[in-house]
């Protein structure tokens, strides 16, 4: 179950970071995911982003399709895996 967990993660992951022709993009997405989150932090380094994004009625958090999502998502899952197992 494990690796097919990682798999899983992994297809996910280079479902983002391909480009059409097989190049690799994730240096080049990861930055320019950075420079957004840049920008659109405030003074005290709050994201302003996240502020306008809340909960949805069923009170889960809307998907984040950009990089830094699908990777958090990732992350959850291991996170939740290890602690039931």
């Amino acid at each position: 179950m494990t690796n097919q967990l990682v798999n899983a993660c992994k297809e996910y992951i280079l479902a983002e970071t391909y480009g059409p022709q097989q190049e690799d993009l994730l240096w080049p997405k990861f930055y320019k995911e950075i420079d957004n989150r840049v920008v659109t932090t405030d003074a005290q380094g709050r994201s302003r982003a996240g502020q306008r994004r809340g909960k949805g009625k069923d009170g889960k958090e809307p998907e984040d399709e950009s990089l830094f999502g699908r990777l958090k998502a990732c992350l959850h899952l291991y996170v939740s895996v290890v602690i039931n197992s």
